[in-house]
C-alpha cells in the first residue's frame, strides 16, 4: 500500500513524537536506531520543505518613486554566515 503523502506539519508532529521517545529512554536499541533512522528522513523531508518555501517567498518594497519592486527573500541567518 503507498504511504499517504505527507504535509510538513504532519512530519514535524511526528518529528517531535520521536524525539520525546528518544528522550525518554525507555527504548531498546533496535527501536532507538529505528526511530533515529526515521528522524533523519523526517528531519529531511521538512528541511527540504524549508528551502522550496524559502524559494518561493518575495518581499515587496515601494522604491523611491512609489512604485511596488519585488525582491528575492534574503535569508538573515544565510546572509550572515557567508
Amino acid at each position: 500500500m503507498a504511504k499517504k503523502k505527507q504535509s510538513f506539519e504532519e512530519a514535524l508532529e511526528r518529528l517531535e513524537e520521536i524525539v520525546r521517545n528518544m528522550e525518554a529512554g525507555e527504548l531498546t536499541l533496535d527501536d532507538t536506531v529505528k526511530l533515529y533512522k526515521e528522524g533523519v528522513e523526517l528531519a529531511s523531508f521538512c528541511g527540504g520543505k524549508l528551502n522550496d518555501a524559502v524559494q518561493q517567498v518575495n518581499i515587496l518594497s515601494t522604491t523611491l518613486d512609489g512604485q511596488l519592486e519585488e525582491k528575492p527573500f534574503v535569508n538573515i541567518e544565510q546572509t550572515e554566515e557567508e
